[in-house]
């Protein structure tokens, strides 16, 4: 989490359900390099739907080891980890090996006019920029954002990719200068603290 930022992510991995197989472990420093970006097309219906998602993706026909997305966040912009971002998860396609995926629940549409904060909403959004942006912060070897729509035939997450993508850089300067400036101001209290103590 970033300094100063409220935003949390929620780990709920263990409460999920899963299939009976063991997903591929890979090293996410070395051999991930992109966030692909999904909406779950269903009615968002709070935590529920990550347990409504990974019931749907465990469950035949699918059976897949566990829930498809790394990441879901919520029409309030809760941000739920769902699975852990070493293990390969089905969400994209052949971009499975080297993606981490994060959805948005809703059912969205886009259209020319409207931003993306008009599109799913502001609280959601925001936190969406801030997720990615703190994944790339984190992640440097992270330099790709996808759409599904990317990497398959589908239309999701209908968001205008360009926008997202520009306010990502900017929130992951934000970030960036926000924990610099409280470090530079945390360093300059203690110098100080630590004068005052050994020569008063």
């Amino acid at each position: 989490m970033a300094i100063l930022d409220s935003r949390v992510i929620h780990n709920i991995i263990d409460d999920l359900p899963k299939g009976n197989c063991e997903s591929d472990v890979r090293d996410v420093n070395k051999d991930v390099n992109s966030i692909v970006v999904h909406q779950t097309d269903m009615v968002c219906n709070g935590d529920q739907q990550a347990w409504d998602v990974a019931e749907l993706h465990t469950s035949p026909p699918r059976n897949w080891c566990g829930i498809g997305y790394h990441l879901l966040l919520t029409e309030t912009g809760k941000i739920l980890q769902t699975r852990n971002l070493k293990h390969r998860s089905a969400h994209a396609g052949n971009a499975n090996d080297y993606s981490i995926g994060v959805v948005i629940c809703g059912v969205h549409r886009k259209s020319d006019g409207d931003t993306n904060e008009e599109i799913i909403g502001r609280k959601q959004y925001k936190s969406l920029v801030w997720l990615l942006a703190h994944l790339q912060n984190k992640y440097p070897n992270i330099d790709n954002i996808l759409a599904h729509a990317d990497v398959s035939s589908k239309s999701c997450p209908n968001l205008h990719m360009d926008e997202l993508k520009n306010d990502v850089k900017k929130k992951r300067f934000q970030i960036v200068i926000v924990n610099w400036v409280f470090f530079a101001f945390l360093a300059y209290f203690i110098v100080n603290l630590g004068r005052r103590l050994l020569y008063y």
